[in-house]
């Protein structure tokens, strides 16, 4: 685990109110135009961010520049990956200008709802209050399986476990997904995360996952993480984390069975 050199961080429930603020902070400040798919300023995007988009993090009179093009940034004239950048930005934040948000239900058991700010005192102040008004404090006994855990145990060596079997299991649905899907249809390559994109080319993304789910295939559609559900979307999610290896190749199997019907 990365330590942060930053004051007042005390574990926090996993409220909407912090993580839409983390992450609100982020998005405006760092990544304009951040969407999925239809969700794009463009309306057909890459599924992660505009192309060759460049935005800037404003600090008095110090600018973060980040040049993002694809699914590809561009940070001091390097190619960093999407942790890195944020790292980065954190890493440059003088000021208390940046909160960094977290969970442990990503990387324990999503039973420990438990998550972690750091952020100027304050800040963790108010937060603490909008907490004991929305649900008075986090289960105590979560926090305490979450403490013993990251205390008694190799917290990053548990890390690059999940790395390990996460990217396998990622690298098995994208190569049954561009092996077996239509060629029209897009999908992103993620570098974390447990979730793969595809971008349909044109038609009724609603239909196309409400037709995957009457054949016992679940997706998700892009339209669900728009601020505007009814805004044009052509993206869907797919997880890769909760299916075992052989239910992966079988979704594949029917969502292409699926997608064959409508494109090509």
């Amino acid at each position: 685990m990365k330590k942060i050199n930053n004051k007042g961080a005390v574990p926090v429930g996993l409220i909407i109110l912090l993580v839409v603020a983390a992450l609100a902070i982020v998005a405006v400040f760092a990544f304009k135009g951040f969407g999925f798919g239809g969700g794009n300023g463009d309306g057909e995007g890459s599924g992660i961010a505009d192309n060759s988009n460049t935005v800037s993090v404003v600090e008095e009179l110090e600018y973060i520049n980040v040049t993002v093009s694809g699914n590809e940034y561009i940070y001091d004239n390097k190619k960093v990956t999407l942790d890195e950048l944020i790292d980065s930005i954190k890493s440059l934040d003088k000021n208390g200008n940046v909160l960094y948000a977290g969970t442990f239900s990503k990387t324990l058991a999503p039973g420990l709802r438990v998550g972690y700010l750091c952020a100027p005192k304050n800040v963790i102040a108010k937060a603490v209050v909008c907490m004991q008004v929305s649900t008075v404090h986090t289960s105590i006994l979560p926090q305490m399986i979450t403490y013993k855990f990251v205390t008694e145990n190799d917290f990053e060596q548990h890390l690059e476990k999940l790395r390990e079997i996460y990217k396998r299991k990622s690298d098995l649905m994208l190569t049954n997904l561009k092996m077996k899907m239509p060629k029209s249809i897009k999908f992103t390559e993620p570098e974390g995360g447990l979730f793969i994109w595809g971008t349909l080319p044109d038609g009724d993304m609603p239909y196309f996952c409400k037709k995957a789910v009457k054949n016992k295939v679940a997706v998700v559609p892009g339209n669900a993480f728009l601020t505007d559900e009814n805004a044009p979307c052509l993206s869907f999610r797919l997880n890769y984390s909760t299916p075992t290896d052989e239910q992966i190749e079988k979704g594949v199997d029917i969502l292409a069975e699926v997608a064959s019907t409508m494109y090509r």
